[in-house]
């Protein structure tokens, strides 16, 4: 294990603001919800030549809308808490507030890297990181504000680290297993 002080950092990201559409849309869809019955309850009440007027006037609707503004202020912090960091020797990263993700993986565990963009991920600039480690454990880093420069630079720094400590040490690795034990012997 290096020390901390002599890792030098690659890449530093946040998170896309892309994180924000679906709180937004709840808040707003929040709020629109309770005044189509307002709507629909005031036309009644006119109907009968009666007014009815709301307690509170217009903060009904931000009542309404106020599980929508916790959800939209509990990502903004998260956004803002949000991190990942590739260095040269490990990649760690850091998302979410309530439901914490947090992990880190040294380069020479790392098996194979992928990128995934989806298409409105081209059109706005963000996209989703998929590592594999040893022993196969995927761990994904999604709404990445630049992926492909993360994939870049992780590509980059996983071929420069060396693949076992054999190599290091000038030592030869051990012959690969043979399935020939597992199979019927006839």
């Amino acid at each position: 294990m290096s020390e901390p002080d002599s890792e030098q950092i690659i890449l530093k990201q946040k998170l896309h603001w892309g994180v924000f559409v679906v709180p937004a849309t709840v808040f707003v869809s929040c709020g629109f919800l309770t005044l189509i019955p307002m709507f629909f309850l005031s036309l009644a009440t006119a109907m009968f030549g009666q007014r009815v007027s709301f307690p509170f006037g217009s903060l009904v609707w931000l009542f309404a809308a106020l599980p929508g503004l916790v959800i939209l202020l509990l990502t903004i912090t998260s956004y803002l808490k949000s991190e990942i960091t590739l260095t040269q020797t490990r990649l760690m990263f850091r998302t979410g507030l309530l439901s914490r993700r947090s992990g880190e993986i040294a380069l020479r565990n790392i098996e194979s890297i992928f990128l995934i963009e989806p298409l409105l991920g081209r059109v706005l600039g963000y996209g989703k990181v998929v590592v594999t480690g040893t022993g196969g454990t995927p761990f994904s880093v999604s709404f990445l504000r630049d992926a492909q420069a993360l994939h870049f630079e992780l590509q980059r720094a996983v071929k420069g680290i060396p693949s076992a400590k054999y190599n290091e040490e000038g030592q030869t690795p051990p012959p690969p297993m043979d399935d020939s034990q597992y199979m019927p012997k006839g």
